[in-house]
């Protein structure tokens, strides 16, 4: 069962939201403008390392940088377009 915490907004998830694993540790935080991710997203490997950080506009993934569990970059993009 996960655990998170909404401001809902007209039946859309609107502001800051954070996802929980079981073990009570964060999974993902991010932001929601009218139903879409926006802006930071930060996700967490389980033992809370940094799993990946990015940015998104208007529900669309600008940029991305993934880690292992150990914290080392094994990936990184962005969307040259922005």
């Amino acid at each position: 069962m996960k655990k998170t915490k909404e401001n809902p907004k007209n039946d859309l998830k609107d502001g800051p939201h954070t996802e929980y694993f079981k073990n009570g540790t964060i999974k993902e935080e991010c932001n929601y403008k009218g139903g879409l991710k926006e802006g930071l997203y930060i996700r967490y490997h389980k033992n809370g390392e940094l799993k990946e950080e990015g940015g998104y506009h208007y529900g669309k993934r600008a940029a991305i940088v993934k880690y292992n569990d150990k914290g080392k970059v094994i990936y990184h993009a962005y969307d040259k377009s922005k």
